[in-house]
């Protein structure tokens, strides 16, 4: 057995980005159960079994990295067979992961046994880690890790060896002591003479050295110059410059009474005459300098010189001990507890201890000697071999080829046991103080069969003899015996027996008995119908699948004439069965079917339409079936039957689809059902009448009849609503966005019919073309070759001043005349036009059958403006509604107004008004675009009555039936149609709407006119898009 190592994916992951300045940690070992392939080693994040914690005893570095040492003691509970061992470690503050994985080349791994069965046991395992990063490592050691023996003795072994060459191992212990000379003295050489902080040496003369003297150095001592007299350099400045006066509270004063102060000077002696004391002028104080001396033993005088000598004399003398002092006489403080009271004492007692650390230490590398030399354990067999065939040689605990020799037999192939044996090298000893040769026995165990053999597969009977395959079966392992063969149905008992160096799972090695059977040939499944019958009036029996007449009998039911449901029986003859193992006999149904039933529907589409409301549907079946009819969705057409006949009746104006079913009868089945698409074309027609009168409100017709009033949006409004929002074309008037135009709104197509009867007015819109309808003027056809349009398009706002565009923010364009006007939004793109009187006149068909009153000021808003200039647009850009005004109140004037997502149809500018002009004629229109002009080439429908309108006309051009213009005045702001019209026939072009003035008469329906060549700030104009 060999272990394998790698560095895992992880690791290396890590240790390429363990860069200097970078700290790797390893953090913990683990021990486990199982193996892995080796290709996937690399992979592994965890071991497949952790088992237990590995203590991490040392590391050492290693010429290519680190070299860990491991320990593993016995499990706690049971025992088990050590396969690998992971190390992990973790870059700075990151996750722990595993960086290496060690594990065996086989199965059979290292035993570790339990607690209870080796408590002392102990594995240690070697791991180098291979790498040459350079950054900083530090390494997780366990401090509870077991010690061995061995482990003890290297580890003492190797500190007393470092301790012994260590000259200074003791150096501490004796740094204090000084020695003595044979004159019990202590030696001169042992104390600190002319050393800092040491004592001063005297000279031959016995006396001190002028060199071990502070002379002529700050807070020492004045020397002498060749005179014998200190220098001028030593004293203060001016010394004979002394003064002389009476020194109190920090100041000098000439009198005794301290009335006349002293001016001080740097560089003059002062001298108290009342002490004799000297002081100096530091600058911001007297400093003393000196006193006058006077013999005797009195304070601040000088002491006796009689008495000075003697003291001189005595400290000369260099032999003896003149004051009989004794080591007992020093004062001293056991401070490193020696347990002496002087300094002799200490001495001593330093030195016993030192002796007896010697002793100490002599002993203990005596005994440490001779644990080192001392073999704890002899080896034994580590984990277990079993027979493979190959030779093979058992692992070892505790075997230690640097203080034993193996013998004996190391090698074995048959499963047995076999004799090694371990002898002490020189200088080695077993535990027990013997070192003579000891014997280990070790195993090969017999190659386990985890399984007794089984039949493989199946037999059925075939009438021949047959020999069961066996699962698990190997020849070169077991010998077969017993009953092999067999031709009947039924048990048979075959013996398998393990061959030399084989066992079974449970250790046994006689024969062990594996039954085998030939079962009855089995029927896979029941025979059933095979094709259909269906009904036609006669006796009919079946086709059957999987019938063999040779394996199954055949009874019950066997033939039948009405449609319907029958069973047949099958019986198996002898010596088979059915799939399930039963032999008794099995029903099998079969059945004759209905015959399919028919249907066909003429026709199978229709329209319906005001002149012709109800049509039929003539059914065709051949069968009895009940016919019924049903139409989807509900609520557009009517269905009912009669017979073979389905009627359909409009209700409303759609898409329906007819659905006829027919049930089945007793020998037909239902047939699918069919369709007839239905389409429903009644116009929903919307309408208003005017009664000529004074009033400005019209009465609602129609399908608009018992309509409530729309409710616009008003600033600080959450409540507002049309009940002609979810109607065409009024809910097709939404926003899009051009990307030469600007922000458009679209009106879709819709069909009117004015009718004029006397002073009455009625307007009618229709959502589908409806007899004695018009198309509506913006999407009539003009002429141009479009015909038709089904969608046109205005600008959501005023063209702007920059570009001509429909768009908010900015002033709107203006002071410009029609024709610049017409130029300037034509050249925006072939399908742009400037806006004309037909999607004018559209619009106020729109908002009249919506509103019923020509007021819109009153209905919508005031509008116009401030009353003195355009102001920017896009003021009703955040208005929640597409209809409404921004300001608090609608009485209010101001910019605001927008309907139907139009903005400003009577704010902030006029709007021009092409294809139409005035002349003699009065108001002629012109429906071709390419054709606008100011002047020439329309078709006059009537001459308008210039004022206040009181009465409208309308015309009867062919294809110009929606205009209509005023034929009487005598209104005002708040009557009839409310706002202005104004006529001149020299005055060929008009605008509509209202501007940033404020008046009552500038509303939707606003006409007034100008000359070709005018222009005006407040006028402005509009595009429109004719697709």
């Amino acid at each position: 057995m060999a272990w394998l190592g790698v560095i895992t994916n992880n690791g290396n992951d890590l240790l390429t980005r363990w860069v200097e300045g970078k700290n790797l940690h390893i953090t913990r070992a683990a021990a486990g159960q199982g193996r892995v392939e080796q290709t996937a080693m690399l992979a592994q994040s965890a071991l497949v079994n952790e088992k237990q914690t590995v203590s991490i005893v040392s590391n050492t570095p290693a010429e290519k990295g680190q070299r860990l040492k491991l320990q593993v003691t016995a499990q706690a509970a049971v025992g088990y067979n050590l396969n690998q061992f992971g190390v992990w470690a973790r870059l700075d503050e990151e996750e722990d992961q595993m960086i290496a994985l060690f594990q065996t080349d086989t199965d059979i791994g290292i035993e570790i046994p339990s607690k209870e069965a080796m408590p002392d046991f102990v594995y240690t395992f070697y791991g180098l880690l291979a790498f040459s990063n350079q950054g900083n490592l530090t390494v997780k050691i366990d401090a509870v890790a077991v010690v061995t023996a061995e482990t003890m003795g290297q580890a003492i072994a190797e500190a007393m060896g470092a301790h012994a060459g260590d000259r200074e191992a003791h150096a501490a212990l004796f740094e204090k002591k000084a020695d003595l000379g044979t004159d019990r003295k202590v030696v001169i050489d042992q104390l600190p003479v002319n050393t800092p902080n040491g004592i001063a040496g005297l000279d031959k003369d016995g006396k001190v050295s002028a060199a071990q003297l502070p002379v002529n150095t700050p807070n020492g001592i004045a020397g002498l110059g060749d005179d014998g007299k200190i220098a001028a350099a030593q004293l203060p400045s001016y010394v004979d410059d002394v003064v002389e006066g009476y020194y109190h509270e920090g100041a000098f004063y000439s009198d005794p009474a301290h009335r006349e102060q002293i001016t001080p000077e740097s560089g003059k002696v002062y001298m108290d005459a009342e002490t004799n004391i000297t002081y100096r002028w530091s600058g911001h104080s007297y400093a003393p300098i000196g006193s006058d001396l006077a013999l005797g033993e009195t304070q601040s005088t000088a002491y006796r010189g009689d008495r000075g000598k003697i003291a001189y004399d005595h400290s000369m003398t260099k032999a003896g001990n003149p004051h009989g002092t004794k080591a007992a006489d020093i004062g001293y403080t056991d401070n490193k507890g020696l347990g002496a009271k002087n300094l002799q004492g200490a001495m001593d007692a330093a030195a016993q201890r030192a002796i007896d650390a010697q002793k100490s230490a002599d002993a203990a590398l005596d005994a440490i000697t001779k644990i080192g030399h001392t073999i704890d354990a002899v080896p034994s067999q580590n984990g277990t071999l079993t027979y493979t065939g190959s030779e093979q040689s058992p692992t070892w605990n505790s075997y230690n080829p640097e203080t034993m020799t193996m013998g004996g037999v190391t090698k074995g192939t048959d499963a047995g046991s076999y004799n090694a044996t371990f002898t002490p090298k020189e200088g080695y000893t077993w535990g027990d103080g013997t070192n003579e040769t000891k014997t280990v026995v070790w195993k090969i165990g017999r190659a386990t069969i985890m399984a007794v053999p089984s039949q493989s597969g199946a037999l059925a009977y075939t009438g021949s003899a047959q020999t069961p395959a066996w699962a698990n079966y190997e020849s070169t392992k077991l010998t077969l015996g017993g009953t092999t063969s067999g031709t009947n149905a039924g048990s048979y008992e075959a013996t398998f027996t393990p061959k030399a160096n084989y066992q079974w799972q449970d250790g046994s090695t006689t024969a062990k008995t594996a039954v085998w059977r030939i079962e009855r040939a089995k029927i896979a499944v029941v025979p059933s119908q095979s094709g259909a019958l269906t009904y036609t009036g006669g006796a009919q029996s079946p086709s059957w699948s999987n019938y063999d007449s040779t394996k199954l009998t055949l009874g019950g039911t066997t033939s039948g004439t009405a449609a319907g449901n029958y069973n047949a029986t099958f019986t198996p003859k002898e010596n088979y069965q059915w799939q399930d193992g039963s032999v008794a006999a099995k029903n099998a149904a079969w059945a004759i079917q209905k015959a399919a039933g028919t249907l066909a529907l003429s026709p199978t589409s229709m329209t319906l339409d005001a002149s012709t409301k109800s049509k039929s549907i003539t059914v065709t079946r051949n069968s009895t079936g009940a016919v019924s009819a049903t139409a989807s969705p509900s609520g557009v057409v009517a269905v009912s039957v009669n017979g073979n006949t389905v009627t359909v009746t409009a209700i409303k104006d759609g898409n329906a689809t007819v659905t006829v079913n027919v049930a089945a009868d007793a020998n037909h089945t239902a047939p699918s059902a069919k369709t007839c698409s239905v389409k429903v074309e009644m116009p929903n027609i919307y309408g208003v009448e005017w009664d000529g009168t004074s009033t400005t409100v019209w009465s609602r017709t129609d399908k608009a009849a018992g309509f409530t009033n729309p409710v616009p949006y008003v600033a600080g409004q959450s409540k507002y609503g049309s009940p002609f929002d979810n109607l065409m074309p009024w809910s097709g008037m939404v926003r899009s966005s051009d990307p030469a135009a600007g922000e458009l709104v679209a009106i879709p197509k819709f069909w009117f019919k004015w009718t004029k009867s006397g002073s009455r007015l009625k307007l009618q819109i229709a959502d589908k073309a409806t007899p004695g309808f018009h198309v509506s003027p913006a999407h009539a056809d003009r002429g141009d070759g479009k015909g038709e349009r089904n969608t046109v398009y205005i600008g959501r706002y005023h063209c702007h001043t920059s570009n001509w565009k429909s768009q908010s923010g900015g002033k709107p364009k203006a002071d410009i005349t029609r024709s610049a006007a017409r130029s300037g939004i034509h050249g925006l793109g072939g399908t742009i036009w400037q806006s004309d009187i037909q999607i004018r006149m559209t619009i106020w068909m729109l908002y009249l059958v919506e509103f019923a009153d020509w007021n819109s000021q009153k209905t919508i808003g005031k509008g116009c403006g401030d009353n003195s200039a355009t102001g920017n647009m896009g003021y009703t850009d955040s208005m929640p509604y597409h209809t409404g005004t921004t300001q608090n109140s609608r009485d209010s004037y101001g910019l605001g107004t927008q309907y139907r997502n139009i903005e400003g149809l009577w704010d902030n500018v006029f709007d021009w008004g092409d294809g139409c002009y005035y002349n003699s004629a009065g108001l002629n229109i012109i429906m071709n675009p390419n054709n606008f002009s100011d002047t020439s080439g329309g078709t006059a429908v009537g001459v308008p009555t210039s004022g206040w309108p009181s009465a409208f006309a309308v015309a009867t051009k062919s294809g110009l039936e929606w205009c209509i213009y005023p034929t009487a005045t005598g209104g005002s702001e708040t009557t009839y149609s409310s706002d202005n019209w104004g006529f001149g026939a020299s005055y060929p072009c008009l605008y509509f709407g209202g501007d940033y003035s404020q008046g009552g008469y500038y509303g939707l329906f606003y006409v007034s006119y100008v000359s070709v060549s005018y222009s005006s700030r407040n006028i402005g104009c509009r595009l429109q898009k004719l697709p």
